[in-house]
């Protein structure tokens, strides 16, 4: 990914999420300052940075049909800050149980090519560089299909955290971490 793929991105973050990245850049935008402008500045700079294996972009037949985001997460867990948004506690609740794994942070596949193969070429991809302990993703528990895709490529899932969205609207009610052991 370049960093003119930041629009992309935001799309990604949007789709992966449901809706909660939507939510998080309304509250984070200033007055009177529009959150998608804003989050597509943001990932224009953060894209520039990326390593190559963190962030792809999956095209089929020369159009984007998907992204992936993805990091390394260290080896001591995150402090968790009194001011975190409810929405993030859970989710840094299973970041800090999946240590020294290769985090798959966000995946979408736009609906035009879901069942293209484009979802399982981006996760393969993320695979190539695991972490010491295996490679890592949450997903949500009413994303079935999602999940039903991690478990055929060989995630488990090792914990789930309760959910009660603040702010936003979701059928969600709990994360799930799902670990491939790499």
């Amino acid at each position: 990914a370049v960093p003119d793929d930041a629009a992309h991105f935001v799309r990604m973050f949007s789709e992966a999420s449901h809706g909660l990245a939507d939510h998080l850049w309304r509250i984070s935008a200033a007055e009177g300052e529009d959150p998608m402008e804003r989050a597509v500045r943001n990932l224009r700079k953060r894209l520039a940075e990326y390593e190559p294996r963190d962030a792809l972009v999956a095209e089929i037949d020369g159009k984007v049909a998907g992204a992936t985001r993805g990091y390394l997460i260290g080896a001591e867990p995150e402090p968790m800050p009194d001011d975190v948004d409810p929405n993030i506690k859970p989710l840094v609740l299973l970041e800090n149980l999946a240590l020294n794994t290769r985090y798959i942070n966000a995946v979408a596949v736009w609906p035009a090519y879901q069942g293209s193969g484009a979802g399982t070429a981006m996760i393969k991809a993320a695979l190539q560089s695991p972490g010491p302990a295996g490679t890592s993703l949450i997903v949500e528990d009413v994303n079935h299909r999602a999940a039903t895709l991690y478990r055929r490529m060989g995630f488990v899932q090792t914990a789930e955290a309760a959910f009660e969205p603040v702010g936003w609207q979701t059928d969600c009610r709990a994360f799930q971490l799902m670990i491939h052991p790499g």
